[in-house]
């Protein structure tokens, strides 16, 4: 054996370096991939729900809220999920480094792959409607209600064409009571609005309507959407 080895095991016989047990080293290494995979899920569950929170959004009435389009799409971006998605992605890229052989591969490629794994387990989480139950409950969270809220509040500006809120009562296909979400109640005359019998429009849910401002507290709907992305009868 080399001088070097011999030092070595010397050094360890006098009890200068503590051996430490294998099962240390397994446990770490498990304990690194085990975090890996739940940072890969969690990120993949926040990329659901930015597609769940774009899904959301009107693109084709962006111009009624903003007058600048760049400006309106800016508005638009849920940057509490973009957040906790790129520190996640950080977290992956160190915590693949503590791997066996995790500092052969660049940034570039871990975080790279990891995206394009979160992304794949993410469209999969949102066909499964796991982001609209998700964001049902966040809402109980007064922090994240009022950041939904805020996007919420863009959809309404009645003197803009965008009414918004929450159907209190339905007189028939005639009009119906709505509740912005400004605590305004207005009445919304909808007997203009072609296919509103087949509309399966019930008390408490809510919904968007276009039109325009007929008097105080009183609208007139040209068209009315679901959330979620949903249209009906938009001319």
């Amino acid at each position: 054996m080399s001088k070097i080895t011999n030092r070595i095991l010397k050094t360890i016989s006098v009890g200068k370096i503590e051996k430490i047990p294998r099962w240390k080293f397994i446990f770490k290494r498990i304990l690194i991939w085990m975090t890996l995979f739940v940072a890969i899920i969690l990120a993949a569950f926040a990329i659901s729900m930015i597609i769940f929170q774009l899904v959301d959004v009107e693109w084709d009435l962006l111009h009624k809220i903003a007058p600048n389009p760049f400006f309106g799409v800016f508005k638009m971006v849920p940057y509490f999920w973009l957040i906790v998605a790129s520190l996640l992605f950080i977290f992956v890229y160190f915590d693949f480094r503590n791997t066996k052989g995790g500092y052969r591969y660049s940034g570039l490629i871990v975080i790279g792959a990891s995206l394009l794994i979160s992304l794949l387990i993410g469209i999969c989480i949102y066909s499964l409607k796991t982001p609209e139950n998700a964001n049902n409950l966040f809402l109980r969270i007064p922090v994240y209600k009022q950041l939904h809220m805020g996007r919420e509040m863009m959809w309404n500006m009645p003197e803009k064409g965008i009414l918004a809120g929450t159907v209190l009562k339905i007189n028939g296909d005639k009009a119906l009571i709505l509740e912005d979400f400004n605590d305004r109640v207005w009445t919304v005359d909808i007997s203009q609005t072609k296919g509103v019998k087949e509309m399966k429009i019930l008390v408490g849910i809510k919904i968007r309507v276009i039109g325009v401002i007929e008097g105080p507290g009183k609208f007139i709907a040209e068209g009315i959407r679901f959330p979620k992305g949903g249209m009906v009868n938009w001319k």
